[in-house]
This record gives structure tokens, sequence and C-alpha cells, in this order.
């Protein structure tokens, strides 16, 4: 069982950038859905939590019937199948985490559907997202997969203003990039801020294999460059890097245009030579109004991580934040640190160490530190004990 106690501690400040978030102190059971407190200093603001903004799918997509037509409820909607349409499923093949994901066969060529799609009911200044997706094609053929849109309307395409992300496997590589459209006032203007990214190369790159997309915008002014557009892309065992990371220099929308994001798209197009190609989205997050979010890491520094997963808040504040712990693709054994993201995108650089997961594979006093009593703690094969 994937589970770690650990009590209120002082363990030690951690030492931060200047205002970045600080983490002192962590409670609870970092069990699967247990609940953990975090304390600190500098962990700003999140609107979204307790609302419609924040919307973690990993239970409904648990939860839902097994080759049944995916079902979201408020805001929540999914391109009904036909036959120039595919339908997504809950698909107990492939998992993430948890044992189910959301899947759409494309097959005949171009295929404008097969998308789930979330609107808060209001324009979105601002909006991260996060998903975990993958893959598999019946055969090596070229072709485009475009996986999460961000546009004004909720069709399979979207209407401008829109950004999307992309994996478009075109001679014999596999390129992923970030792609943003807006309308100017008597024509249609494209930016591709960028293309032709190659991760690990090579004709099957990351099919096959889950893979984590993360997008943050912010709308600009129109017909101004004061827009903020970034895409971070994790892979197995390769350092977590953000690609594209336009902080405030991106126009996202032409002048004179007067619509704005309505619509997270997940899946709605599959063609360019595709014929034949499964997708896969798992622990899908979004959060409208903010970046701010807590997650967990296999490395000690946020900069040397390889793998993270989101940890859904519950209640936050500035020095205290409550979540749902989410253990993701993690394994016991695996050594996890804490890491809080606040609204600008500081984060503390240094992970705040929750220890082994898995309180069985622990060693006796494997950490040892002192609580906020002076007594001498370490972890035992049944959680922590304090002496």
């Amino acid at each position: 069982m994937k589970i770690i106690y650990f009590l209120l501690i002082n363990l030690f400040y951690y030492s931060q950038v200047l205002a970045a978030p600080s983490l002192t102190n962590a409670s609870g059971s970092f069990a699967e859905d247990g609940t953990v407190i975090i304390s600190g200093a500098g962990f700003s603001t999140n609107s979204a939590v307790g609302t419609a903004n924040l919307q973690w799918m990993k239970d409904n997509i648990e939860s839902g019937t097994t080759d049944q037509l995916f079902s979201g409820g408020d805001g929540w909607s999914m391109t009904t199948p036909d036959a120039d349409t595919v339908g997504v499923y809950y698909d107990n093949t492939q998992a993430h985490s948890g044992t189910q994901s959301l899947s759409a066969t494309y097959v005949g060529g171009v295929k404008e559907n097969g998308s789930i799609q979330y609107t808060p009911g209001s324009g979105m200044v601002s909006v991260f997202i996060s998903a975990w997706v993958r893959g598999h094609r019946e055969t090596d053929s070229e072709g485009q997969w475009k996986i999460i849109r961000v546009a004004n309307t909720g069709n399979p395409a979207g209407t401008d203003p829109l950004f999307y992300f992309a994996n478009w496997n075109v001679a014999a590589a596999t390129h992923w990039g970030l792609f943003i459209y807006g309308n100017g006032i008597d024509a249609r203007t494209e930016e591709t801020i960028s293309s032709g990214y190659t991760p690990g190369g090579g004709s099957n790159t990351h099919w096959d294999e889950w893979v984590r997309v993360d997008m943050y915008g912010i709308f600009s002014d129109c017909g101004t460059a004061n827009g903020t557009l970034q895409y971070t892309f994790q892979e197995p065992g390769v350092i977590i890097t953000t690609p594209v990371n336009h902080n405030g220099d991106v126009m996202t929308c032409g002048s004179g245009e007067t619509d704005t994001w309505l619509y997270t798209i997940f899946g709605h197009y599959a063609g360019d030579g595709h014929n034949g190609l499964t997708t896969y989205y798992d622990d899908v997050f979004i959060q409208v109004g903010t970046q701010a979010r807590v997650e967990i890491g296999d490395a000690s520094t946020w900069a040397t991580c390889t793998h993270r997963e989101i940890q859904p808040p519950t209640a936050w504040a500035d020095g205290e934040i409550t979540i749902t712990a989410n253990v993701g693709s993690f394994q016991d054994g695996d050594h996890i640190y804490l890491y809080v993201v606040d609204a600008t995108g500081a984060v503390n650089a240094d992970g705040y160490d929750l220890g082994i997961l898995g309180a069985e594979t622990n060693v006796t006093k494997q950490h040892v530190g002192y609580s906020s009593t002076g007594r001498r703690w370490g972890y035992s094969s049944t959680g922590v004990s304090v002496q």
C-alpha cells in the first residue's frame, strides 16, 4: 500500500530564492486520497480552490463505467458519436494512474471530432492545464494529433482566438509544438511560436508511453504583445523542460478582436495521414485564473525532477494549504519531495522531503530530525516514531 505517515514538524526552514514559497511543516497521511496540510509562507492565493474554476478529473475517470461514453458533469460536454465522429470512452486497457483513462480511436483519415471540452461559462483571462496523454498507432504513419486546445468556441476545431498543443509525426520524426492563432481587424494572423521540438528524436518518439503536457496562458490586450503562453513537457526519465516560455511578451489576439478564450478542448483532431490512432488522457487538471498549485517530484530540487504529479488543493491560504494526496504513477519505494508553485510561477527550489513512499519500505530512523518539542523522530516500518 502506498502510504507515508508524517507528523507536524519544524524540521528546518528551506533556503529559498527571494519571494518564492517556503515550506516548514507537513502533516497528515500521504496515501492516495489522504489529507495533507502544508504550512509555510509565500504561497500567495488561489481563488479557484473550492469553485468550478478548478477541475480535477481523476475521480471521474476512475469511477466512470468502462466502455461507456464520457460524462463529465457541469461545464463538460463531448462530441456526439456518428458516422464521422468518434466518441470518448472510459477505458481500462491503459492508465497513467489508477485503473482507467479516457480514450478515442480515430479511423478513416481526418477526424475533427472525438473531443471532450470544458467551459467555466465566462471568458478565461488566464488558465493552467495539465494532462497525461498517450497515443497508439496501428501503423507507422505520418499525421497530426491536436492534443489540447484553448479556444473561443467549443466545436471540435474551435475558433479564434485560440492556442493548441500538437504532436505531428512527419518526415521520420515526431514534433511537439505550441501554436497560436488570433483574428486581426480584416484578416487572420498566425504565429507558430514553437515547432519542430523533438524531445527524444526518431520516428516513434513517445508513442505507446505516457507523457505529461502542461499549458499556461494569460490573455493579452488585443493587438499588444503582453500575454503569456508556456508549455512544459514531461517525458519518461528526462529532466522536465519548458520549451516555450513566453512570459508577458506574446500577442494572443489581434487588434479589434472582441472574443476571448472560453473552452478547453481535449483530443479534437487526428488526421493528415493518421488512420487507426487511439488517444488516451488521464489525470486531467484545469485551473482558471491562476497557475498556483502543489506538486510532488522525484528529485530534491525542482530543476532536476524527471517526474512530477499534481496534488489537488481543497483549501489555500498564504501560509497553509490543504491537499488531497495524488500518488499518480509513483510506486512504493520512490523517494518523493513536495513543491508549492505560487501565482507568479515561483516555486521552492529545494523540495520538502516527504521520504520514501510506502511505509513498509522505510528503514527505522531512515530520516532523523527533531520535532518542535526537541524530541528525536524517525520513520519505522509502521510509520513515524517520536521518541
